[in-house]
């Protein structure tokens, strides 16, 4: 069976998260959970780290490690002052 269903989820995570700019996969693992279309679907803090970093690489989100060594990302959006893109 093909998990397709995953990426959306977590993008869609990411778009819901507003309890603070910076979070981790651990910490958007819940919210994900809920955007899962079945009950049935599952998804772990692997997956979410996974798709983040796809999400990282196709400029959806930043990243930055903390003090203690952990990932952290924040969403892209009209807040962002555009230095993380490239005009023609």
């Amino acid at each position: 069976m093909s998990k397709r269903y995953r990426m959306p989820a977590v993008a869609a995570a990411v778009q819901k998260w507003d309890l603070s700019e910076w979070f981790t996969a651990d910490q958007l693992l819940p919210r994900a959970m809920e955007e899962l279309p079945q009950r049935t679907m599952s998804i772990n803090v692997y997956s979410v780290s996974r798709y983040l970093r796809i999400m990282e690489a196709r400029g959806g989100v930043l990243s930055r490690l903390n003090g203690s060594g952990t990932k952290e990302f924040k969403r892209v959006g009209e807040e962002d002052d555009g230095r993380s893109h490239f005009y023609a």
